[in-house]
């Protein structure tokens, strides 16, 4: 007879069935070890704004060019610092998250490259800075640093030295908001043979100032600079090994975003739970051929994101509360659920609650210095394709559907109204106004760098 598999009735360990029925392999989590713990066998050193660069005149609705050179270091993290001059006192309001609102797009040009460049605009970058964050805390605490709000005035300690200030991380296939164990790894410039460009449109001054108020210059300051990678020697890159094999490539993965918008107008209010007259049904076109891993929804105000009104503040971070959504693809159901159940969804893959603690800017009777301010939850809409969150841009490759050359279908609801953020009872009218429903399209993107350190991007 095979005892092999037989155990004790003493053995501790044979109590647990439920655990050794699991294949896999046995470790001591009590100390760190080969399974428990990770070495580095490259020596290397991270250094933060040792290359800077002053952009050359930035200004309003204007596009400025950055150059990361290829000197060898792996490049991380970039940033732009932002400063605009504060004015005096009176009828001006500058939105929350300035400093996100004013970009327009970022673009990425490739050197010796199948394609010409990858961009992302402002829709793609603020979607993608909510699904890359943890939690609201993290959240909340990016969309500050890219700026406080002001209405009309502001204190000494909101200004240095008279001007604004606000601090933003530039999207890049290795640089975005993730954070910790989501971060992209650093990206090895030693393997292509030119700088790579970095082009950055701004937006005109009405994006961020609002009520009457005109800036006097056009011109802004600018500085970028970004989180580097320095090996202590310079032959451990996979440079030399790369171009010196025939045959062999190296991948760096990534997201690729595209933005949709859809123009429309909000319906009445329900007479009825069930009156269809009420839902707003939309088609989202324009897929590429690629995986569709995630599509993010926001709906909002046009009149909050270009005031027509006079007296009027910019507030383009509120997202509408809309509810019943409902997402189909072919006449079958993707994404369906009740009310704000979109907002338990969400919570997939985060450590905390994930919503915007926001600060928003009103100004309910139209009088000159009359805006105020209100605290707001604001949500945005996660339809999430991949089986792992892909929002937080790990490196799993996932493999999902393609809607190639389809449309989709999306119905959803819009309150008729809601209470201003910061009054008890003023009530702004939802119905009839003219609406946007910004989508964005997250797609799996694959560099490839072969041994003549040529770049090919892929979407898959």
């Amino acid at each position: 007879m095979n005892t092999s598999r037989l155990v004790s009735q003493f053995d501790s360990n044979a109590q647990k069935r439920v655990l050794r029925s699991v294949v896999g392999r046995r470790y001591d989590n009590l100390y760190y070890n080969i399974d428990s713990s990770s070495v580095e066998i490259i020596e290397n050193s991270a250094c933060c704004g040792r290359y800077k660069v002053n952009l050359s005149s930035p200004s309003y609705g204007a596009m400025s060019t950055i150059q990361i050179p290829n000197t060898g270091s792996f490049v991380g993290k970039c940033y732009l610092h932002l400063e605009i001059p504060a004015p005096a006192d009176g009828n001006w309001a500058l939105t929350r998250a300035w400093g996100l609102a004013l970009i327009q797009s970022v673009e990425l040009l490739y050197p010796n490259s199948n394609i010409q460049s990858t961009k992302v605009d402002r829709t793609a970058i603020w979607h993608s800075l909510y699904s890359s964050c943890n939690d609201s805390v993290q959240l909340d605490n990016y969309m500050r640093l890219a700026g406080e709000a002001f209405n009309g005035e502001a204190l000494v300690q909101d200004k240095i030295e008279g001007k604004f200030i606000a601090d933003i991380v530039l999207d890049l296939p290795f640089s975005n908001y993730a954070s910790g164990k989501n971060s992209k790894k650093y990206f090895d410039t030693s393997l292509v043979m030119a700088p790579f460009q970095v082009n950055v449109a701004f937006n005109d001054f009405r994006s961020i100032w609002g009520n009457t108020y005109v800036p006097p210059s056009n011109n802004f300051t600018a500085q970028f600079f970004y989180r580097q990678l320095d090996l202590s020697n310079t032959n451990d890159s996979l440079k030399n090994e790369l171009f010196s094999t025939p045959g062999m490539s190296l991948t760096y993965p990534s997201l690729y975003r595209q933005s949709f918008p859809v123009n429309f107008v909000a319906p009445a209010a329900p007479a009825l739970a069930t009156d269809p007259a009420t839902v707003v049904e939309l088609n989202l076109q324009s897929f590429i051929n690629a995986d569709v891993l995630s599509i993010d929804l926001s709906c909002h105000l046009r009149s909050e994101i270009t005031p027509t009104v006079a007296n009027s503040p910019v507030s383009p971070w509120n997202a509408l509360p809309i509810y019943d959504l409902e997402f189909k693809f072919g006449g079958s159901v993707i994404y369906s659920v009740p009310r704000w159940a979109y907002r338990l969804v969400n919570q997939e893959g985060n450590s905390g609650g994930l919503y915007l603690p926001n600060d928003i800017q009103n100004n309910p009777t139209g009088v000159a210095g009359a805006t105020i301010n209100g605290p707001v939850k604001n949500y945005i809409i996660q339809i999430d394709m991949s089986r792992l969150r892909a929002g937080l841009d790990t490196s799993d490759f996932p493999n999902t559907i393609r809607f190639t050359s389809q449309t989709l279908q999306i119905s959803f609801r819009v309150p008729s109204n809601y209470v201003i953020p910061g009054t008890t009872n003023t009530v702004v009218p939802i119905a009839g106004q003219s609406c946007v429903l910004l989508a964005t399209y997250y797609y799996p993107q694959v560099t490839i760098i072969n041994d003549s350190s040529a770049i090919n991007v892929f979407y898959s």
